[in-house]
Parts: C-alpha cells; structure tokens; sequence
C-alpha cells in the first residue's frame, strides 16, 4: 500500500477528448479459422479504464519531459526513472516514483473520489442499492446455529450485476461517468475485409481521471508542473495536473484483524489456491499483460514485447473469506507497488 510522506501528490488525468485504452481482443489476433487463416477482428472497444502498467509508463514519460530528459543518456533518465521495467516479482522504486495508487474517478465539481462499490450492488430505477448479505439460522440434529455463509437478499437475478463506483455515499452507473462513440474506418493497405469499427470512449463533463503518486525524496518539486502528453492506443492526448491538496482516500486495511468480506479496489494478481480460503465470491476476471520495453526507447510506440498472459481479478470482485483467513494473501509489494493488489475490508 502506498506511504504517506509529503511527497505524495495526486496526479489528475484530463483527456481532452475521447481515448481508447487497449485489451486483448484488437483488430489483429491469434486465433485461427479451420482452414488455418488468421481471424481479424474488425470491431474494437475501448477499455474504461488503463492498466496500471500503462499509467507508471505515463508517468516515466511525463517525468523525462519535465527534467527535460527525454534525449538524455541512460545514466541522466536512470535518475528520473530508475534503471527497471516491470516485474511482477521485483519490487523496488522506479527512479523518483516510490509508488502509486489505483486509479480513481475524481468528480471535480464536489472534490468526491469515486471508487469500486463492488459487485454486490444492484441499482434500480428508485436509485436504491438492492442487493444485500446477512446470517442465516440453520436447523440442524444439534438445534439451531447461525450460519457464517452469507445469502443473498433483495437479489433481482433479471438485473445485472456491475461494477458500480461510490463516493461513499453515493452510487454512480458507468453511463453516469462515460460515454461512448463508435467510428469506421477503412484499413488502404488490405484487399480484403478493409472495414473496421472502434468504439471509443471518454468521461462526462465534470470527471477526470486520477492516482496518488508517492515520489522519493530526490524529488524536484519545482519540475512538477502541468503537462499534455499522449496517452493510450491511439496516442490521444491528456493533461496531467499535480495537485497537494487531495487527501489520500484509500485506507491501508492490511493490518485489520476483524472483517466479513473484501472489495477489491483495483484488479488484482492472487495465487489459485486462494479459492480455497474463500466462502462465497461474486467475481470477474481480466486479462493482464504488460511491455517490456528498452528503457532507452520505453515511451515510443512500436517497440518492446508483450509480456506472458495473466488473468487478474477484476476491480470490483467481492470475497466473503472462510474463518481464519491470512490477509497477507493478497500482498504482492510488486503489484501494489504500481497500484494493484488494493482492496477494503468490511
């Protein structure tokens, strides 16, 4: 979890337009027809939200423009930057940047951070949360005892389930805070199958994007200045704003001892045997992988290769633990180093 230390800045995201993050299922893929033919999608869709990864490389970029370092030496960014790409084993700082946090929504008009409700919330027309957990009394040859399993109340099984954001209050639909539009486009260097169409997405008026970044002391504080930068599949463009007065909202719970269930407030990489801790989950699952690119060319397009394929648990994912659950089970100092790896406890 992230250190607090005045050094610790939250790092606003503002696309200035519609941006599209990727994922797994793009234009090109590998799967193959019966005949042995490549299969090419011709329909993309924009994640909602970037990878972690994505953003720490966002920021290494943004950090070698500011101390004009972008052209300099690999001993000039190592500096700024550190000398390692990402490794879902190694944990250590990456130059200036301690860590960083999951990524937020901030609603700007009410300084409110919006975060996972979690996938137990259902939400009606009446705006009502409807979904719910409680005990159970059990009839049994020894008489009556309250069950640990939880039962799912209020529950509308013709109703999705979806990952729901909160201020703590309030809860918001995603089509509250994104929109969407679809463009075509035709590709000049194919014969066949030229058409394509890519969904885009941006945020409503009134949010933005942010994370909580921790820096070394080797900081610079004069250098953190407003910036436009690419971002994203496409290279759209934000503005990043370095902000001192937003308090970090996510609550280091790792020392907790008493608790019924866990939100997960970013996605997060568990081992398989968790499962086995775990009574009862309303879960989803995300593909995870990352770049691993030369660091004397790490923010240029093109370059680097793809890491092995992971399967995350995604943002939102709730666990009801069995008795006796070790929280520890959900460290990983190198993921929760660059914002993975969050949860509550409740």
């Amino acid at each position: 979890m992230m250190t607090k230390t005045d050094n610790t800045f939250f790092v606003e995201i503002i696309p200035t337009g519609y941006y599209f993050f990727g994922n797994e299922r793009t234009f090109t893929t590998t799967q193959k027809d019966k005949y042995g033919a490549v299969v090419s999608n011709y329909f993309a869709e924009s994640n909602l939200y970037p990878q972690q990864t994505a953003l720490l490389g966002m920021l290494r970029h943004s950090l070698l423009i500011l101390y004009n370092r972008l052209e300099a030496s690999d001993v000039d960014k190592s500096e700024i930057i550190g000398d390692e790409n990402f490794n879902v084993l190694k944990d250590s700082p990456y130059g200036i940047i301690n860590n960083l946090s999951p990524l937020v929504v901030f609603k700007k008009s009410e300084n409110k951070f919006l975060l996972p409700a979690g996938l137990d919330h259902q939400i009606y027309k009446e705006g009502k949360v409807m979904l719910d957990y409680t005990d159970v009394q059990v009839s049994g040859f020894n008489g009556s005892f309250t069950s640990t399993l939880p039962v799912l109340k209020h529950f509308r099984y013709k109703e999705n389930l979806n990952n729901y954001l909160t201020d703590g209050t309030t809860i918001y639909t995603e089509k509250e805070i994104f929109k969407s539009v679809t463009k075509t486009g035709v590709d000049k260097d194919r014969i066949d199958e030229a058409f394509y169409k890519q969904t885009f997405k941006g945020l409503c008026k009134g949010y933005s994007f942010g994370l909580w970044v921790n820096f070394t002391d080797a900081l610079d504080v004069s250098m953190l200045k407003d910036i436009i930068i690419p971002f994203g599949a496409d290279q759209g463009l934000f503005k990043l704003k370095f902000h001192t007065d937003k308090e970090n909202v996510l609550v280091d719970d790792t020392k907790a001892t008493s608790f019924k269930k866990i939100v997960l407030l970013s996605d997060a990489w568990v081992e398989e045997d968790i499962f086995k801790k775990i009574a009862f989950g309303i879960t989803a699952f995300t593909p995870f992988r990352f770049i691993d690119t030369p660091k004397n060319n790490f923010y240029k397009l093109g370059t680097g290769s793809k890491s092995k394929k992971y399967s995350l648990l995604q943002r939102g994912s709730v666990l009801y633990p069995k008795e006796g659950f070790d929280i520890t089970n959900l460290n990983k100092p190198a993921m929760q180093r660059i914002g993975y790896n969050y949860f509550k406890l409740i």
